[in-house]
């Protein structure tokens, strides 16, 4: 049996995207030529609504990392000598290994450096596509001899 989730990165990268967003939109509603903007709106409407607005932008580029970190968690990729099944954050997938046809990686440089890749299966009639994995050779070392020891007659 072997069982894992997608990798870190998986999650890191809309965390870091979404908190260089908030910082980018902190600094443009400061500067010159957004400021005259923002102190128009202020002085017609308030500032009340002007917060209000800035909040719900926040909360949306929050909400939207906080669900790639659900995703994350709630993702899995397991192997169990008879099935290979992957789950991401609405959906599982389950292959029978003894109708796996074929295995193979892409590793980009970034998954290179820190152990992570894309697992690209076919069984015949569909291929599937699981990006994140981390360590896809191991895991493709699990996946093949299995396939192989399940395709044998009886």
């Amino acid at each position: 049996m072997f069982e894992t989730r997608k990798h870190w990165i998986f999650a890191v990268g809309p965390i870091l995207l979404a908190t260089l967003a908030i910082n980018v939109l902190r600094v443009l509603g400061t500067t010159p030529a957004v400021a005259p903007w923002t102190a128009l709106f202020a002085k017609l409407f308030g500032h009340a609504p002007l917060d209000i607005i800035w909040s719900i932008i926040y909360g949306v580029i929050i909400a939207w990392a906080a669900l790639y970190v659900i995703s994350w968690m709630r993702s899995r990729i397991a192997c169990d000598g008879i099935n290979f099944s992957w789950r991401s954050a609405f959906d599982e997938t389950r292959v029978p290994l003894d109708v796996l046809f074929t295995a193979r990686i892409h590793r980009p440089w970034l998954g290179q450096l820190l152990g992570y890749g894309t697992l690209i299966i076919n069984n015949g009639y569909r291929q599937a596509r699981i990006d994140y994995v981390p360590e896809p050779s191991l895991l493709l070392d699990r996946i093949l001899p299995g396939a192989r020891s399940a395709a044998k007659p009886k």
